[in-house]
């Protein structure tokens, strides 16, 4: 049986130990860089937008919510029975 050369075996062994060392380690170029997070200054007064009116005034809002009550009584009083119709009719 013909003798391999040894520099072949010796490639052999080394190349999976190298392979399973190199995996075991971990890498400094892989390692996620981390930033701080920039500063948010606040915008100078006169930059800002202005500022928005209310949607609605104080006394409408007061009156909005009186209707709104009295439509709910509306709903959840009981209403009376309906007249009957005549019994006759006329041609």
């Amino acid at each position: 049986m013909p003798k391999p050369p040894a520099p072949f075996i010796v490639l052999m062994l080394t190349a999976p130990l190298l392979l399973v060392t190199g995996c075991a380690a971990p890498s400094p170029h892989t390692r996620p860089v981390v930033a701080p997070s920039p500063a948010i200054h606040k915008l100078p007064r006169t930059a800002r937008p202005p500022d928005r009116p209310p949607l609605c005034s104080p006394t409408c809002s007061a009156n909005a919510a009186a209707d709104i009550l009295s439509w709910r009584d509306l709903l959840t009083q009981p209403t009376q029975p309906a007249a009957s119709a005549p019994t006759g009719t006329t041609p």
